[in-house]
C-alpha cells in the first residue's frame, strides 16, 4: 500500500506539513443533564466554564479510538461507567478535574476500554 493510499483512507480534517490533524469538537458542557460526546470526532475537548458536568459516550464501532480532554476547568467533568459505556478497565468513572486531564479510549464494539490516562482520576 502506498503512502498516498493510506493517507486518503484516514478520516481527518486536514494534512499540514505531513501531519494528519484529527477531527475534533469542543463541548461547552452544561452543568445539568448529560453532555453527549460525538462519535464522529476522534477528539472531544471539554469546557466546564458553566460548572461541574456529566458526560455521555455511546458505543463506538470496534477499533475506534477516542480522546477526551478537559480544556477549560470551571468544575469537574465526569464520565460514569453507565453513561460512558465503559468496560472492565474502569470500575465506576473517569473524572477530569484539571485542565489538561485527558484519556484515550478504545472501543471493543461493546464497551470503551482505557488505553491511556494523563491526570484524570480513574476509579
Amino acid at each position: 500500500m502506498s503512502n498516498t493510499r493510506a493517507i486518503k483512507d484516514i478520516r481527518a480534517d486536514t494534512i499540514e506539513s505531513g501531519i494528519i490533524k484529527q477531527k475534533s469538537e469542543t463541548i461547552a458542557a452544561a452543568a445539568t443533564g448529560v453532555n453527549a460526546l460525538s462519535l464522529d470526532y476522534a477528539i472531544s475537548f471539554i469546557d466546564t466554564t458553566a460548572g461541574a458536568a456529566q458526560l455521555g459516550l455511546g458505543i463506538g464501532p470496534a477499533g475506534q479510538t477516542k480522546v477526551i480532554s478537559l480544556s477549560v476547568d470551571g468544575g469537574d467533568a465526569t464520565l460514569t461507567k453507565a453513561n460512558g459505556n465503559l468496560g472492565a478497565s474502569v470500575a465506576t468513572s473517569i473524572v477530569f478535574a484539571d485542565a489538561g486531564d485527558s484519556v484515550q479510549l478504545f472501543s471493543t464494539g461493546s464497551a470503551w476500554e482505557l488505553l491511556s490516562n494523563v491526570g484524570a482520576t480513574v476509579s
